[in-house]
């Protein structure tokens, strides 16, 4: 079998594709949702109740549409700094998730708009 192709290969990314003979840029119909969300990364803030909610729906993700698809339905971006990141990305890492995926990652002020 070949290897799967990725979404940034050509000029595309998960949400559009580079059409390379008229250099257009289309939205995919496959496209996933995504998914941003900030967190102080405290005992203040339960982020397992959004981790275990990302698990019930990766799993009617899993059920309702063939594996053939290709990639995540859903991107989670989850941005912050705090004591519990480590311990979460602990969690997210164990997580056995096929249509959801999680990353986590730092923005400074200056990169929101």
């Amino acid at each position: 079998s070949s290897p799967r192709s990725s979404p940034w290969d050509a000029g595309g990314t998960p949400w559009t594709s580079l059409d390379s003979g008229t250099g257009q840029v289309r939205a995919r119909p496959d496209m996933p949702a995504l998914l941003v969300s900030s967190t102080s990364w405290s005992a203040d803030e339960d982020f397992g109740v959004l981790l275990d909610a990302l698990l019930l729906l990766d799993t009617s993700l899993s059920s309702s549409a063939p594996p053939a698809c290709g990639g995540p339905r859903v991107l989670v971006a989850i941005t912050g700094k705090g004591p519990l990141k480590q311990h979460y990305e602990r969690r997210v890492a164990g997580l056995a998730l096929r249509r959801i995926g999680i990353a986590t990652l730092w923005l400074e002020p200056a990169d929101y708009p």
